[in-house]
């Protein structure tokens, strides 16, 4: 009785999987339809500039951009 509890439970979560796949595939299909392999290439290089950006941006003081902001200031 209860392994053919479990055997059911897997079956609803296999069904679930399968349905969340099913779904997933059209989202890329749709993907795929709406944007170029080359706006994906662009959007990923975009990305990897604005991470450079960033970590260039906060590796540098706070201190230091306050004094190039108002250099009257005194930290």
């Amino acid at each position: 009785m209860f392994s053919q509890v479990q055997d059911i439970e897997f079956v609803q979560i296999e069904m679930k999987v399968i349905e969340g796949l099913k779904v997933g595939n059209d989202c890329l299909k749709s993907m795929h339809e709406a944007m170029s392999l080359e706006d994906v290439e662009r959007i990923m290089d975009e990305t990897q500039d604005a991470v450079e950006y960033q970590r260039v941006s906060f590796s540098v003081p706070m201190v230091s951009s306050i004094n190039l902001i108002h250099p009257f200031l005194q930290f």
